[in-house]
């Protein structure tokens, strides 16, 4: 199926429930050649295979393939995540999964966002509790405990984590930015700039939206190596991404 636009076409492959959308057009006024590009949201994105042959020898042939091994990647990632939106949600609070990030507060009745925020990072696990009006700086906290203190929007979730933590005593292990402490000295806080944290999400979002909407918005071809795929499952790469010792079990099981 094709749509005019301006220079180019837009093609769409369905096969099974799966989507993906191109552009066939010249990249700039200089591009002496149309090629494809894959359509991520209103963005184009460079891929290898583009040629007009390949959405039909290429992409429709592998597409079922890449969403199954995104989903296996992501599996255990998500999983994590999903223990923390939970925990976040009992305590009162928003649990809204949007990339690496969950969102902690909820948003007032005269705004749309969270400015309380739990970073899941995919590369080294770390769990990162921050506050931010913006992408382009933040303030981020030692610890979960710290950045609820530190607002007055997290004023329900404070009260409601103290009750849990004096339920729980001493079992209850700390939702924190890192087991090694030490570079914090005697500070709860600190002040961080630049948007690499939304540059990672941004990328943990597309995958995630293959997995959930089964729409194909990155394309990566290590992807369609099972070789690869089974060096990072015996790596443990992913299945290490989220460790349990850092959620609170809400029935304190």
């Amino acid at each position: 199926m094709t749509f005019g636009r301006e220079d180019g076409q837009i093609y769409v492959i369905k096969k099974n429930g799966y989507y993906m959308f191109f552009l066939y057009c010249f990249y700039s006024k200089q591009s002496k050649n149309k090629y494809l590009y894959l359509l991520n949201g209103g963005k184009l994105k460079k891929i290898l295979q583009n040629r007009l042959g390949d959405l039909k020898f290429y992409y429709y042939d592998t597409i079922e393939n890449y969403t199954e091994n995104v989903r296996l990647l992501l599996d255990r990632y998500t999983g994590g995540q999903k223990k923390i939106s939970d925990f976040v949600k009992g305590l009162g609070g928003s649990g809204k999964i949007h990339g690496c990030i969950v969102d902690v507060d909820k948003p007032g009745i005269f705004e749309s966002y969270s400015y309380c925020h739990l970073f899941v990072n995919p590369i080294d696990g770390r769990i990162t509790p921050y506050f931010a009006y913006d992408v382009s700086s933040r303030i981020v906290y030692n610890d979960f405990k710290a950045l609820l203190k530190s607002q007055k929007s997290c004023k329900l979730l404070q009260d409601n984590y103290k009750r849990r933590e004096k339920e729980l005593s001493l079992n209850m292990p700390a939702l924190q930015y890192s087991s090694q402490l030490e570079e914090w000295g005697y500070e709860s806080s600190m002040y961080d700039e630049g948007s690499y944290l939304y540059k990672i999400s941004r990328i943990i979002k597309s995958l995630q939206y293959v997995a959930e909407k089964s729409i194909v918005r990155i394309w990566n071809e290590e992807l369609l190596n099972s070789d690869f795929i089974n060096r990072i499952k015996a790596a443990n790469r992913i299945e290490d991404m989220i460790d349990d010792t850092l959620i609170v079990e809400i029935n304190g099981k």
